[in-house]
Formats: structure tokens, sequence, C-alpha cells
């Protein structure tokens, strides 16, 4: 196997491999030799994605505060922006799943709301073949109707839903390709989607999403808590 590095995604890629050090000093996830039903392969990578690797990964710690994106911040008037989850996104040829419409305030709630930017770089291109994003333009300005909150102690679920989602109509969507480092800023608020990938190209993706800390209050309710082990950083070092 020949290794080869792309350092405009900090991403080290070879025919069959993927390797992310996070949790553990470094886990491996064999892309090229999985084997399976198509059906198996589509759940595998539906919830396959590698999470805090702003907090646990060297080189995505290095992205998540690197000057442009301290830079970008000031500009947009962050006073006090904290980095709350990264993720890296697999979105594999012919089996990457749909990501269904929703809002990232559902699952990231704060009071005011208002306060969570989404930073999604793309590590490659993302075409409509592929999966990129679709948005509804102006859905940012109605506010929330779902929310994910923490269980009760003792029920079968750790987290469950509270509202619904509405229907969206299609035809309100529109695509956003975007190439191979480009970066895409999500409002909290903004309905989002991805299509399968039915092309023969993967279509991989490194996000994280930051809150304005200043006046804001991250609810107790949401799934993700900040702990003495793994805080919320501030995004300016």
């Amino acid at each position: 196997m020949s290794w080869r590095h792309n350092s405009e995604s900090a991403l080290w890629i070879c025919q069959s491999w993927v390797v992310v050090r996070v949790y553990t000093n470094t886990l491996t996830c064999c892309l090229g030799s999985l084997k399976g039903t198509k059906d198996e392969l589509q759940l595998l990578f539906a919830v396959l994605h590698f999470f805090a690797l702003h907090a646990y990964d060297p080189v995505f710690k290095q992205i998540t505060h690197s000057p442009k994106v301290q830079e970008l911040g000031r500009k947009l008037g962050l006073e006090r922006p904290v980095v709350v989850q990264s993720m890296y996104i697999f979105k594999q040829p012919g089996i990457g799943g749909e990501v269904t419409p929703h809002q990232d305030a559902t699952f990231l709630h704060t009071e005011p709301l208002g306060r969570i930017l989404g930073f999604w770089i793309a590590l490659e291109d993302a075409t409509q073949e592929n999966g990129c994003l679709w948005f509804i333009p102006g859905s940012h300005t109605n506010g929330i109707s779902r929310r994910m909150v923490r269980a009760a102690s003792g029920a079968s679920t750790c987290v469950e839903f509270v509202g619904s989602e509405p229907a969206y109509d299609d035809k309100q969507f529109i695509p956003l390709p975007i190439s191979k480092g480009g970066l895409i800023l999500i409002h909290g608020e903004v309905v989002h989607k991805s299509e399968l990938n039915s092309s023969d190209s993967s279509r991989h993706a490194f996000t994280f999403h930051v809150m304005e800390a200043k006046g804001t209050t991250w609810s107790k309710e949401n799934w993700l808590q900040p702990t003495p082990e793994l805080p919320f950083p501030s995004l300016y070092t």
C-alpha cells in the first residue's frame, strides 16, 4: 500500500485504510476490506462518525483552532466562542446513507437560540451525485420544533425527542456543492439535509460546532455536556 498525505485536508489516506487517532492511541478503520451486504454496510456507515477529534487528535485540533478559523470567528463578531463538538463524517460510494432534514439546534440547544454555528469542511469534492448538503434558504428564522433531550432516569433509552419534525417540501431545498477544502458555515437553526451517495466517489467531511458563550446558557438537557476532563475549549488560543 502506498500512503499519500493530503495537506489541505490533513488526512492520511491509502487505498483501503483511513487512520484516525481518537480515544485510544490509534483507531484504525479498514474501509476497503469490509465485507457484508449492501444493507449491512449502509447501516455501518450510517452511524460511522468519529467524535471529539478537536480534543483528542492533534491534527484536527490544529485545524479547529487554526488562524484562519479564529480570524473568521472574529470577523463574524464572536466574542467568546467555544467548541462544543467535532465529527469526521464518512459518506462512502454507493452506500453512504441519507441524512434527513434537521436543524443542529435540535441536538445542541441554547438559550437564547441563534448561538450555534457549524463549520463544515469538505475533505473531498461534495457534489449532488455523492451527497452534498442541501438547505432551505431563510429557514433559520423560523425557530425549532423538535429537541433531543436526555431521557429520564430509568428510561429504556439515553435520549428522547420532544416535539416533531415538520414535513418539508423537497422543492424548498437548494443544493450546495463545494470543492475539496471549501468551508460551509451552518446556522444552528437552518434546515439542511444530504442525499444518498449513489456515485462511485466518497464524500468525507470534517465538521465542528461553535457556541457563542457570552450571554448564553447551554441546556442541561442536551445529550452532550462538558466535563472537567473534556470541557468546551475556547476557539481562540
